[in-house]
């Protein structure tokens, strides 16, 4: 028994050893350069790249504004269009970084509308149609306007109508209260 038992381990700890030798091992590639496509491929491990963003997501017509794709997103040296979205105004064409993201700067246009936006930046990654949208929010008035968005009316005149309003009151029961009293006495 205890043969059979030996050599029972000993067979399959040869078994195992020669599936360690004909099994592929497992290495973890090294990091990509950044965030830059090699030979075709995406970035290496994923999930490094910079994301999309913008520098203010709740913004103001008038305001200064950078609008960033997010890496790997088009090919490194491509021309890439960027343009604001419901609203459509152009922002140009910019050119994407070696990490393969494009970047611009602008100035939000003092008509646009309160609400949802988005900046669209359209080109190639890979050979291939790519589009990336960074959405931000428009609300308020025009920086250049200044002060606070109207929310409201004056107070002046709602103020003095109430007065009024309140002093015809008072005199309604002043008066109803006088009559009532001569009517009690007499």
């Amino acid at each position: 028994m205890a043969h059979t038992t030996t050599r029972l381990l000993s067979t399959l700890a040869v078994a195992g050893l020669a599936t360690l030798a004909v099994a592929p091992t497992a290495v973890a590639a090294p990091p990509g350069p950044g965030c830059k496509p090699v030979k075709g491929k995406p970035a290496y491990p994923p999930g490094q790249c910079k994301k999309a963003a913008i520098s203010d997501s709740s913004a103001t017509p008038g305001e200064k504004m950078t609008a960033y794709s997010g890496e790997g997103e088009f090919t490194p040296g491509s021309s890439v269009k960027a343009e604001g979205h419901s609203t459509v105004f152009s922002l140009g064409t910019v050119t994407a970084d070696s990490a393969g993201a494009a970047t611009v700067t602008f100035t939000l246009p003092s008509s646009i509308a309160n609400g949802s936006h988005a900046i669209v930046f359209s080109g190639n990654a890979l050979g291939a149609p790519n589009s990336v949208s960074v959405g931000f929010s428009v609300s308020g008035t025009s920086a250049a306007g200044g002060g606070l968005p109207f929310t409201g009316f004056e107070l002046g005149a709602a103020s003095l109508l109430g007065a009024g309003l309140l002093g015809a009151g008072t005199l309604a029961i002043v008066s109803g209260r006088k009559r009532k009293d001569s009517l009690n006495a007499a």
